[in-house]
Parts: C-alpha cells; structure tokens; sequence
C-alpha cells in the first residue's frame, strides 16, 4: 500500500493513476478494480493505510478525554506523516466530490457513530 501512496502522491490522481498503480503492483489494472470499485475508494485506502490509528482514551471523564483526543490529533498532525496525510485528503476531497462521499461514508463515519456511542458522563 507504501507504493500506492507514493504512485497517488506523483500522480495527483490524475487518469492514469490506476494505470500506474497497477505497474507498481505488478498486476493488472482488472485486478486492482477487483479489490476497489472506484479510483476514490483506492485513494481513501491508501492515505488509511498510512494513518495512525487514534484510541480513544479512558481518562475518567469525557471532557479530559475530549482534551486528550485533541492533544493527539494536533501532535499527530504536526508529522511529517500527519501533514501529508491531511494535505492528501483535504486535496482530494475539495478536488473530487466522489472522493469526499468515500472517505465520509468508509472512514468518518463509522469513527463518528464508534466515538459518539460512549456513554460516559463528564
């Protein structure tokens, strides 16, 4: 997934990305569309597989939770990593409305409705 990343990052998801992908992979482009059904859904995998996940901690009260999630966040985005990470989303997403609905309805969403189903009291 570290070569999808990259051939994503040179190509700027342009036409031939898939193309190129499939090259770097070694395999044919049928088969990269048999493990993805769309060029979008193949970006949000692979800027996710370079994503740290995030747990939510259990500090005892929801608003020091809350403090220590963002704590996280900002540290993780002042990387490297976590700035090319942000740079690839936001740009893919204000670029591709397509891209934008897979991210939300793959990656944010299911995080969103996991974090929201904590029942703890602050």
């Amino acid at each position: 997934m570290s070569d999808i990343s990259k051939v994503i990052k040179e190509k700027e998801r342009d036409r031939n990305c898939i193309d190129a992908i499939a090259r770097s992979a070694g395999v044919g482009k049928t088969t990269i569309y048999r493990w993805y059904a769309s060029k979008e859904e193949l970006v949000a995998d692979a800027i996710e597989s370079v994503r740290e996940e995030i747990e939510i901690p259990d500090t005892g009260t929801l608003s020091s939770d809350i403090d220590c999630i963002i704590e996280i966040a900002v540290k993780t985005t002042l990387t490297p990593l976590g700035r090319q990470i942000l740079a690839m989303i936001i740009s893919a997403a204000s670029s591709s409305p397509q891209f934008a609905q897979v991210y939300w309805t793959k990656y944010l969403l299911p995080r969103l409705r996991s974090f929201s189903g904590c029942d703890r009291t602050s």
